[in-house]
């Protein structure tokens, strides 16, 4: 362990004056909802960055760049990711965003905060504010003569009062600001640096648990670093642990649970490393059991001689007391990329369950385009799913466990004919017909018709619940019905 002690006091970051900045537009794309399969396709397009948050009443947002035209878009769900709906979209001529963060806030705060990377002055940050129902607020958060090559952002869950931080690499800049950590009480109006760290990294991640730490990590070459602060990123307040490998490392990522206090809250790492620089890439992990002060641990989350693992994500769900950790991974063959999602327990740090594959179709590789873990408070299913970008970078997709099941070795075939998953519940409702071709039908206990879906070649369907008007069904028993040729199948369902 490493205590790193500043003494230097808090400053206002200065930014430049008269930048032009991104110009945002809330005209939506010409088509919008696309679906293909247990996929749930949020927008097709050439992407090249994503990022996702949620908030506590389920809702869902993600964020990503189309490559065609430098356009990135903002998309919200409120049905646990069967549909998805756009809300803004911004650009630069001839800038294409191809690094994101995403932060959602809560309450009377309950603002959407989308950062970029514009090219004017080589590499400016922005955060774009914005409110359900509004218009977007341009904030400047490093705007300047310093080239911002990479960051990473959060918040901390204090409620409606709560601080932004951002972690950013300035590689060309003078090495004691190489790393720096600013903060905005403002939810994005004013930032202020908070710390600096002589330290030229790649690709920083930024994490908070329920209080007041924030947790660091990052890689350069064959060496890790993994850096806790206990006081909201104030000097003086840091620990460090650095390991060096020999062997070379990128991706690194950092999450806490949600114990209380946090001085014994659990803290996990994940990262790539390159098995003896062989071109062999495994996951693997450490964790701490003390909030981040001492690491233990360093093992295989997942080691193949025959294909690589890559691009993990980790993730806490948001609730205080929560003692569990979400990981995910890209498992690679060269044919076919798999979207794995494994999860840990703080009275068990170094156990991992058993692998569940996400994706139906085969995902994208790349640090940029990594799948995201994101939650959806309420659904019909435990833990996160993942946004994920297509192979050929073809479209961003979304999955989660109740969505899943072609690619997951240990979910459940659909049984022959007709199957409903959950059966009862409050939806969305996951329907598979065997034959493939034809509609479904939902309809009451009177026989009344309420919605027709269609399942095309593909065989699946969702149902949201609601009736052919867009409202919610009433709790009681409902049927779905499928007729293909000489097929006919009826299966009851209990809408709660």
């Amino acid at each position: 362990m490493i205590s790193l002690v500043f003494t230097c006091l808090l400053v206002t970051l200065s930014v430049a004056a008269g930048v032009e900045p991104p110009v945002v537009s809330y005209t939506p794309p010409a088509s919008l909802q696309l679906r293909d399969g247990p996929d749930i396709l949020i927008r097709e397009g050439t992407i090249v960055a994503t990022a996702a948050d949620y908030e506590m009443d389920g809702t869902m947002w993600v964020a990503f760049t189309l490559l065609e035209d430098s356009t990135t878009m903002l998309y919200k769900s409120t049905d646990h990711g069967v549909t998805w709906e756009y809300h803004l979209s911004t650009r630069l001529q001839g800038d294409v965003f191809d690094k994101l963060g995403l932060v959602v806030g809560e309450g009377d705060s309950g603002f959407v905060h989308l950062f970029i990377i514009t090219s004017p002055q080589n590499g400016d940050l922005w955060d774009i504010r914005y409110r359900d129902g509004g218009i977007g607020l341009q904030m400047q958060v490093a705007v300047g003569p310093d080239t911002i090559r990479d960051f990473a952002v959060c918040r901390d869950y204090t409620g409606d009062d709560y601080w932004l931080y951002v972690v950013l690499t300035a590689p060309d800049g003078p090495l004691p600001r190489a790393l720096r950590f600013l903060i905005s009480a403002s939810y994005g109006r004013m930032w202020n640096t908070a710390d600096s760290l002589p330290y030229r990294v790649d690709s920083p991640h930024l994490s908070t648990g329920p209080n007041s730490h924030l947790y660091c990590a990052f890689t350069r070459g064959d060496t890790l670093g993994l850096l806790t602060n206990v006081w909201y990123l104030s000097r003086g307040s840091w620990y460090g642990s650095f390991i060096n490998t020999g062997e070379e490392m990128a991706d690194a990522v950092i999450a806490s649970d949600f114990t209380e206090p946090e001085s014994l809250a659990t803290v996990w790492a994940l990262w790539s490393q390159n098995y003896h620089n062989s071109g062999d890439w495994d996951i693997k992990y450490s964790y701490s059991t003390n909030g981040g002060r001492f690491w233990s641990g360093g093992g295989y989350l997942a080691g193949s001689s025959t294909v690589d693992e890559v691009h993990p994500d980790l993730r806490s769900f948001t609730s205080p007391g929560n003692q569990y950790i979400n990981a995910s991974y890209v498992v690679d063959d060269d044919v076919y990329r798999s979207v794995v999602r494994r999860y840990a327990h703080a009275a068990a740090p170094g156990q991992w369950s058993d692998t569940l594959h996400l994706n139906q179709g085969s995902a994208a590789t790349g640090s940029r385009v990594r799948p995201k873990l994101c939650y959806s408070p309420g659904g019909s299913f435990s833990g996160a799913g993942a946004v994920f970008v297509g192979a050929g970078l073809n479209g961003v997709w979304w999955n989660a466990p109740y969505l899943s099941g072609i690619a997951g070795e240990n979910r459940p075939k659909p049984e022959p004919g007709l199957t409903v998953r959950p059966s009862i519940g409050r939806g969305p409702f996951v329907i598979y017909v065997a034959e493939r071709s034809g509609d479904v039908v939902i309809h009451d206990r009177t026989g009344r018709r309420l919605r027709v879906l269609e399942t095309g070649g593909s065989g699946w369907a969702v149902w949201d619940g609601m009736d052919v008007a867009g409202s919610q069904v009433p709790a009681g028993v409902y049927f779905v019905r499928a007729a293909t040729g000489e097929f006919r199948q009826a299966v009851k369902l209990v809408v709660r």
